[in-house]
């Protein structure tokens, strides 16, 4: 059996373990609030290891390849897993970023994301160029596989994906530009539009402030990484008040002929609409238009066809009299 001794330095141990548990609560509720990222940031990772700034669970996978020779650097990533490499600075709430992309493999699946927490895979927007076998790229919102796109953290509906067909071409350096200003996500390539989300629902927050490089399997390198501070979106302007309508001054009302001066008033004249006159003289005017009319063709008993015209104007019934329709008469020729 268990002395009495032995039994009470247990219960005074979990007691103690207990206390400590609950002292302890208040300050692990309160997490540690990131620091804002100083801007404008740029790293050219012209050195040979990343440095404090940045932050990975595998970083093995995550290296910089760094010449002795032009002194000259870039981070690389592989077989990496969806395990980024994350930004420790926060970003701001409208940014751009900007970096230079190379793709070493068939496959290209160059990643991104922004507004992630800072520790997971998919906790933000995430931007792929060339993935499922560099066939296509998305925008896409808290995932790559469309699986939370039906709703949203406020349990709405939500179009979470921007698709377009292609990747990028193998060892070709591609220039990208990511911007948020407002709710509206846009991805720039080379100069050019490529892809825009407009988000009902902006991610923001405690939990959406970092930026990471991400990887899946192909080998995939990155260099000279810029941020910086986008413009805010104008407020709506007010429509403007409409000026007070000044009303316009009445004619003064004249006053009624006394007796002494109504017969000296003239009376008014009635005013008689003027003629219209045509400004061509009757001499050069052309005549109206006829109409020509042809009957279908009739044969007589002789075998001879015969096409009548008729005349109308416009407006007419009737045919003239030099018009009618007179019968055939045939002269028999005199023999010779």
């Amino acid at each position: 059996m268990m002395s009495f001794r032995r039994i009470q330095t247990l219960g005074l141990l979990f007691f103690g373990t207990f206390v400590f548990l609950l002292s302890g609560c208040e300050s692990c509720k309160e997490k540690p609030s990131v620091q804002a990222l100083t801007l404008p940031f740029s790293d050219n990772f012209n050195r040979e290891t990343l440095g404090s700034q940045w932050f990975t669970e595998r970083p093995g996978r995550w290296k910089i390849e760094f010449d002795d020779k032009t002194k000259d650097g870039r981070v690389c990533g592989w077989q990496a897993r969806n395990m980024p490499l994350f930004l420790k600075g926060a970003l701001p709430r409208n940014v751009i970023i900007e970096f230079d992309a190379w793709a070493y493999h068939r496959d290209g699946d160059v990643k991104v994301e922004i507004f992630t927490d800072g520790r997971f895979h998919a906790t933000g927007y995430v931007l792929v160029h060339g993935g499922w076998n560099n066939t296509w790229s998305i925008i896409d919102r808290l995932d790559e596989h469309s699986r939370n796109c039906r709703r949203g953290e406020a349990n709405k509906p939500v179009h979470c994906r921007r698709v377009k067909r292609g990747g990028p071409t193998l060892k070709r350096k591609y220039h990208w530009t990511i911007k948020r200003v407002g709710s509206v996500v846009s991805w720039s390539v080379d100069g050019r539009p490529f892809l825009s989300y407009p988000d009902p629902m902006p991610l923001e927050g405690e939990n959406h402030k970092h930026f990471a490089f991400s990887n899946w399997i192909a080998r995939i390198c990155f260099d000279n990484l810029k941020i910086r501070r986008a413009e805010a979106p104008k407020a709506a302007q007010q429509p403007r008040q409409p000026a007070a309508i000044v009303k316009p001054q009445q004619p003064a009302v004249r006053k009624a002929p006394t007796p002494s001066t109504i017969q000296i008033q003239p009376t008014p004249m009635a005013q008689t609409p003027e003629p219209v006159q045509n400004p061509i003289p009757r001499s050069q005017r052309l005549p109206q238009p006829t109409i020509i009319q042809l009957h279908r063709a009739k044969k007589p008993k002789k075998g001879i066809r015969l096409y009548q015209p008729r005349l109308l104007r416009p407006g007419q019934v009737k045919l003239p009299t030099l018009y009618k329709r007179r019968p055939l008469q045939l002269r028999p020729q005199p023999r010779r």
